[in-house]
């Protein structure tokens, strides 16, 4: 009976200092380009999203999420305007139809309707954008025309690249999160779709290579439909000047890229190729594409560009499930 107290005893103290020490997790959120909603309607609408995807595949992990730290940058206010100018009534239109989107994907129930028979049956769906940036890229390239196409592409995107002091104001808005999120030592996941990859990625490369680095790293850092893989992007990246050993980020435990059949954004859809040094040079453990079907619908059409059509994802879904299951 003694023998049974002290060992009871040990395993209590022992999970006690687990409590203590376990580190708090932190979800950091950073969307993309486009006209958005206001902060609180689009981070309402991302955390909706994630949490459906978590409570249909995997129910019992979603307790813990509701534990968890989320933090969501926002930067809609910087970039409103850049497309076209909506009236109060597009706005209220565009927010209706946001979560009638949000409700449509809840709908499937079943991780077997998020596959391939289900999005070639789905109706509206098209990949005229994604076979146009197929063909028009390479051309493009080759004129020396890639800035003008991405221009095209996203008016926000190519401010970002071509305009330091725009570029820098949309990553302090991540950075003043990030940076002591990840120093105070917090278990930290990044998920940052289109625009919002590529400020996460410049920024996680300025926290492990710029002034005053830190050593400490995000467990994960998920892009959603991101352009990162494109060559123009990837060529105007924080450090794709520098040497292959500060040329990357240091400060990224695993990556996971997820990228839409017939999203136009990512038509290149894989940075594994072009980012595997980091894998050969021991900076990043895991570096993983996953090809996956964006069943988003707006006003009737499919979207497969869709954020929320990314975040509800099961394989979004799983990866924030493994996390909270540690």
């Amino acid at each position: 009976m003694e023998g049974s107290l002290v060992t009871d005893s040990r395993e209590q103290s022992l999970e006690e200092e687990e409590k203590v020490i376990e580190p708090r997790r932190h979800l950091v959120l950073v969307h993309g380009h486009g006209e958005k909603p206001l902060a609180g309607e689009l981070e309402n609408l991302w955390r909706s999203a994630i949490s459906r995807g978590v409570e249909r595949d995997h129910g019992r992990r979603l307790a813990r999420l509701r534990n968890v730290a989320v933090s969501f940058v926002y930067y809609g206010d910087l970039t409103r305007g850049m497309r076209r100018s909506l009236s109060e009534t597009d706005e209220v239109m565009d927010l209706t139809d946001r979560y009638t989107a949000l409700d449509e994907l809840s709908a499937r129930t079943s991780t077997k309707a998020f596959r391939s028979g289900h999005y070639h049956r789905m109706r509206g769906r098209s990949g005229v954008g994604k076979l146009a940036m197929d063909v028009a890229a390479p051309i493009a390239r080759g004129l020396g025309l890639d800035l003008s196409l991405i221009r095209r592409m996203s008016p926000e995107l190519a401010r970002y690249l071509e305009d330091a002091a725009f570029a820098a104001s949309l990553r302090a808005r991540l950075d003043e999160v990030l940076r002591p999120a990840v120093a105070g030592g917090d278990d930290v996941i990044v998920v940052a779709h289109c625009l919002g990859s590529v400020i996460a990625y410049d920024c996680l490369w300025e926290m492990s290579r710029g002034t005053g680095p830190l050593d400490r790293k995000v467990r994960s850092f998920i892009t959603l439909g991101s352009p990162l893989a494109i060559d123009a992007v990837r060529a105007r990246l924080s450090g794709a000047q520098e040497a292959v050993d500060r040329r990357y980020p240091g400060n990224i435990a695993n990556w996971f890229n997820l990228a839409a059949q017939d999203d136009y954004i990512c038509h290149d859809p894989t940075v594994y190729n072009d980012f595997r040094p980091m894998i050969g040079r021991r900076m990043i453990s895991r570096l993983e594409d996953i090809g996956i079907f964006n069943f988003a619908q707006r006003y009737g059409r499919s979207n497969p560009h869709c954020d929320l059509g990314y975040l509800v994802h099961p394989h979004t879904a799983r990866l924030l499930a493994d996390w909270l299951r540690r």
